[in-house]
């Protein structure tokens, strides 16, 4: 049997023709030189790309300019709001209330006359002791003629003598104990408790009041004897009341010249100057005592200050760079650092975005002192004037 060919002899020899080769290799050669033509435009494009990722963009920060004040240090503690004098008023006889002349919450003088107890038996008794006198006086000067006479011994006319003194005694002690019928106010103050009913039988050293001297009122504050520092009379204290809130202040008056040997405490006694107008003995208030006060110190916001490999550090800006500073603190008190040493008054410190710092770092001004400077470089910046914090 003959084999025939899928290909015609025909076929064959176009394929074989020497200008269909040449045909065919001229569009290969087209072909890659359109190729090479587009792939060029883009490698220049990714090395322009390359280039651009290579140049590190500057990092958004916020900064501040140092402070120069008073650094504190400041002793927090709790006390109450209490009267300048406080005493209940006892009884000083026996007898039923007859007469209540002032109520809870009335202001007093002093001397005032508060409550008046039944005096019947007082004034029998004062009667009884001026009837004792007079009788004694009578004898007395019979007595005195017959010692004048010389028949009277001195001896006896001692005796008569020392009798007049002791009755006279008697009388000014019947006259104390009706004085004491009457109750009178020792200072001028608030009534604030009334303790007997009208009517109700007293004897001596039953509590009739409770009065308070409220004008000024006082705190007393004890401080650890090793944090007293400076404090000295004339010194304010802040107070803050718990139930609302409410800013009062008070002014040292006495500093205890000892030490509590049970709590190794100092007693500091301040009056209140001034606060709201319900104040009441009994408030409870939050006292803040400045112990130690340093000034021209150089302030910081303590935000800006951190730990960093065991250190404590800020960053500052120079030359649009960002600074590491290794600093030494002092007092910290109301979102303020006091720094001893590492800064000047004149630096700049980072308070946003010091975290992702590192010394030597391109930095952006976008808040603070120079930021307004830095608007026209931030335009310049390609890519990156919408960078926030």
């Amino acid at each position: 049997m003959t084999n025939r060919s899928s290909f015609s002899p025909a076929t064959a020899r176009v394929f074989a023709s020497p200008i269909v080769l040449t045909g065919l290799t001229a569009l290969l050669m087209l072909a890659t030189s359109i190729a090479c033509t587009q792939e060029a435009p883009a490698q220049a494009a990714n090395g322009a790309g390359a280039g651009k990722k290579q140049e590190a963009k500057p990092t958004p920060v916020a900064v501040t300019a140092v402070t120069v004040g008073d650094a504190q240090s400041i002793y927090t503690t709790t006390t109450t709001i209490q009267p300048e004098f406080n005493a209940e008023i006892l009884s000083r006889t026996t007898g039923a209330v007859r007469e209540l002349h002032t109520e809870e919450g009335d202001v007093v003088e002093e001397g005032q006359l508060l409550l008046t107890i039944d005096d019947q038996d007082q004034q029998m008794a004062l009667k009884q002791a001026e009837l004792n006198l007079a009788h004694l006086q009578t004898e007395f000067k019979r007595r005195e003629k017959m010692q004048k006479a010389g028949i009277l011994s001195p001896q006896e006319f001692e005796a008569v003598q020392n009798q007049i003194e002791t009755a006279e005694a008697n009388v000014d002690a019947a006259k104390l104990t009706l004085s004491y019928t009457r109750v009178r106010a020792p200072f001028s103050g608030r009534i604030m408790r009334r303790l007997v009913d009208l009517g109700a039988n007293v004897t001596a050293g039953v509590p009739l009041f409770q009065i308070m001297d409220v004008d000024p009122m006082l705190v007393r504050v004890w401080v650890p004897a090793n944090r007293l520092g400076r404090v000295a009379a004339g010194q304010k204290i802040w107070l803050k009341r718990d139930a609302d809130n409410a800013q009062l202040q008070a002014v040292t008056h006495l500093v205890s010249p000892m030490v509590d040997q049970t709590t190794g405490t100092v007693k500091i006694t301040a009056r209140v100057t001034s606060g709201p107008l319900d104040l009441r003995p009994g408030d409870f208030v939050e006292a803040r005592v400045v112990t130690e006060l340093r000034e021209n110190a150089l302030l910081v916001p303590s935000v800006a200050v951190f730990e960093e490999q065991g250190e404590t550090v800020v960053y500052t800006v120079n030359d649009g760079k960002a600074e590491r500073r290794v600093v030494s603190v002092g007092f910290v008190e109301s979102g303020k650092t006091e720094i001893l040493e590492g800064i000047d008054a004149d630096t700049r410190i980072v308070v946003k975005g010091q975290r992702n710092l590192r010394d030597g770092m391109a930095v952006l001004v976008k808040e603070g002192p120079g930021a307004e400077e830095k608007a026209l470089a931030d335009k310049s910046q390609s890519g990156f004037t919408g960078a926030s914090l």
